[in-house]
């Protein structure tokens, strides 16, 4: 029997690309892979990586890891794998165009390399890429480029390749089983001291140091109060003018005196247009007030606990080992993140395949004194985590507050929420462009998203007058979703944004390689 050829990487360092961007190109009559990376990925002869694990670094087992935070790629005998984090909030892009594949951890490079681009034609680029909230299963697979191509997107698994450029989507290694508060808070504290010694190897070319997120909500001091008990030493926090959202005060609780806070609306201050490269990612700018944080993000793992309001919820609705979440939050940081170069881990997401398990330990006996009784706003798990790290009751978790910030709806919106300068530049974009669009199609979509917001409308007054809840699952199956989201000026934000950032993954000469000057 002869054994097949190997495959080997041939590296490309660029240093004017983000510093964890990459875009791997898979040559179906070539043995060699080329990719094309920032100055911060990881490299070494058999693999590359921009993330950290809770395994050994060396060893490069990040795609057998439950808890792997970050993207990467690696050669096993005459295939390269490929690893999306263990999130849903990024995913990997995929492009097969001829005898090639290309492959990237940003959407924006991909179309780059590949001389691909969107279609304004094709309304609902939102809705297609949010769909991730419906869950692993349920997800939207692919959309359609300009000159009939396809970008197809992989969330939460790994993507194996052969030579023939046959693509095999691999699930994600299976969590241990939870059996009770003590082996899944064991789990996570587990895991992430593991992350933190793998981003901080020794032969790490970039070391990472952890920085928490904290509001007065519960997920986010949950995951402060875990980063603290591992050393996490610094901590920041956002405020929403008079009505504080701020999470100042439970931070000091937990021990923590680096702790740096922003109102809200900071982002609105930074020059240029600050919201473009968070609305690149296809979703709606809803955490472009992390903005202001950037240094602080720099070279970080940033503790968050985006699906915590899903995962650690009391009540017993939409339990799921396909990762159901409710909203797309913290799934448009991924082009900030890649240029400003830091880990984003979100730790609510750790075990989120074993949810039927955490559910049963949040509805367990052992859980009833930290149980409020406050039907949807009710969360045991993270009560009883931050409340043992000595934060008093009253201090967290009373009401439900909301940072986010959504460009949606309306211009009007828009407006509002967008700097002066992002704004002017947006709409000469949208009158530029909005004659593109087939008038067919767009009052198409016009009518279905009327019909979404008028069911929403009657389903909500049926409540009201006759204390009947009434479920009908259409708005959000597979089908629908891409109805439930603007066919109008805000689908023009991801062509927009795309318009603005394109420039800094503009590398044309494929054999071009460069040390990092930094």
């Amino acid at each position: 029997m002869v054994k097949a050829e190997a495959k080997f990487f041939n590296f490309h360092q660029i240093s004017k690309l983000p510093r964890l961007a990459w875009c791997a190109v898979v040559h179906g009559d070539k043995k060699h892979i080329d990719v094309f990376h920032g100055p911060h990925v990881e490299i070494r002869g058999s693999f590359f990586v921009e993330g950290a694990w809770d395994k050994s670094f060396e060893y490069g087992g990040f795609d057998d890891s439950t808890v792997f935070m970050g993207s990467g790629g690696k050669i096993i005998d005459d295939k390269v794998l490929f690893a999306a984090p263990c999130h849903t909030l990024e995913r990997l892009y995929l492009l097969h165009s001829g005898p090639k594949v290309f492959l990237s951890n940003s959407m924006i490079f991909l179309l780059n390399k590949s001389k691909f681009e969107f279609d304004i034609n094709y309304i609902p680029y939102h809705s297609a890429i949010i769909s991730i909230q419906l869950g692993t299963k349920d997800y939207t697979r692919s959309v359609p480029t300009l000159n009939n191509n396809r970008i197809f997107f992989y969330s939460h698994c790994n993507i194996q390749i052969d030579k023939e450029l046959n693509i095999k989507e691999l699930k994600k290694k299976s969590p241990p089983t939870f059996s009770d508060f003590a082996s899944y808070k064991g789990f996570l504290i587990s895991k992430l001291k593991g992350l933190s010694e793998n981003a901080n190897a020794e032969s790490r070319i970039i070391k990472y140091s952890l920085l928490g997120t904290v509001s007065s909500g519960y997920d986010s001091a949950a995951c402060a109060a875990l980063g603290r008990e591992i050393g996490c030493e610094k901590v920041i926090t956002l405020s929403k003018g008079q009505k504080c959202d701020s999470g100042a005060e439970i931070a000091a609780a937990l021990g923590y005196t680096n702790i740096k806070k922003y109102d809200q609306k900071e982002y609105m201050n930074i020059p240029g247009f600050p919201e473009a490269e968070f609305v690149a990612t296809g979703v709606l700018g809803e955490d472009m007030v992390m903005a202001p944080f950037e240094q602080d993000m720099e070279r970080s793992i940033l503790l968050t606990g985006f699906h915590g309001d899903r995962c650690w919820r009391l009540s017993q609705e939409q339990v799921t080992p396909y990762i159901v979440r409710g909203d797309p939050s913290g799934s448009d940081m991924g082009e900030f993140r890649l240029r400003v170069g830091f880990i984003h881990a979100p730790i609510p997401f750790w075990g989120a395949a074993k949810h039927q398990e955490i559910r049963n330990i949040s509805n367990s006996v052992e859980m009833r004194p930290w149980v409020l009784g406050r039907n949807f706003y009710d969360r045991p798990i993270p009560r009883r985590i931050v409340e043992e790290s000595k934060v008093a009751r009253h201090l967290f978790g009373q009401k439900k507050q909301y940072i986010a910030v959504k460009l949606w709806i309306s211009l009007k919106s828009m407006k509002s929420k967008m700097t002066p300068q992002s704004f002017h530049d947006f709409i000469k974009f949208y009158k530029a462009h909005k004659k593109q669009r087939t008038w067919a199609k767009q009052i198409y979509y016009r009518f279905m998203y009327s019909f979404y917001f008028t069911y929403l409308l009657f389903k909500k007054l049926v409540t009201l007058l006759l204390g009947i809840p009434l479920h009908v699952a259409f708005t959000f199956s597979p089908w629908w979703f891409k109805f439930t989201n603007s066919p109008d000026a805000p689908s023009f934000l991801l062509h927009w944004g795309k318009s603005v950032i394109e420039n800094r993954y503009a590398i044309n000469d494929e054999n071009f390689q460069e040390k990092d000057q930094n």
